[in-house]
């Protein structure tokens, strides 16, 4: 699964012939950040200009779903060429965590349902540019440096480097 830089298209490539096999979209814009679900029939995208993200259908093509994160700064969005531009997962596939750069936030879905639904957002202390988890989904890992508990949804550690700074 791939997208090229400003493509508004997921491609779905052979590695054996590499050739293109199928595509999703066009989404409403660029491509930015995507996960794939595990049976490989979704794909979720951040894309320009968006506080959320869109689905697509990786079977069909199509873009089925645009979902917005409401109560965003919306005005300050235009700043951002990828105003989320982290989007993630979890193993279960129970949870999708979507990236805020423009409120410095995590936004977490209830993704059991379609659409995914809001269930909680967590503050981050920078501008998050990617999500991702520890092996065993316990702990959420933003670019922040930020360490979230999954189950409290809480911030409980944060990265630092040999200085104090953090990472």
């Amino acid at each position: 699964y791939l997208s090229a830089w400003e493509s508004p298209v997921v491609s779905v490539v052979d590695t054996k012939s590499c050739r293109v096999v199928r595509e999703a979209g066009p989404f409403t814009s660029s491509l930015c950040p995507f996960t794939i679900n595990g049976r490989a029939s979704q794909v979720f995208a951040n894309i320009d200009g968006l506080v959320g993200f869109e689905i697509g259908d990786l079977q069909t093509g199509l873009v089925n779903d645009r979902v917005v994160i409401e109560g965003y700064q919306m005005d300050l969005g235009d700043k951002y060429e990828c105003p989320s531009h982290g989007i993630a997962l979890t193993s279960d596939e129970e949870e999708l965590w979507v990236a805020d750069g423009v409120d410095n936030r995590v936004h977490v879905f209830d993704a059991t349902t379609y659409p995914p639904i809001p269930s909680t957002t967590i503050e981050v202390r920078a501008q998050p540019r990617w999500v991702t988890f520890g092996i065993d989904d316990r702990y959420v890992y933003p670019s922040t440096g930020d360490v979230i508990d999954r189950a409290s949804r809480k911030v409980i550690a944060t990265l630092e480097d040999d200085r104090g700074l953090f990472v």
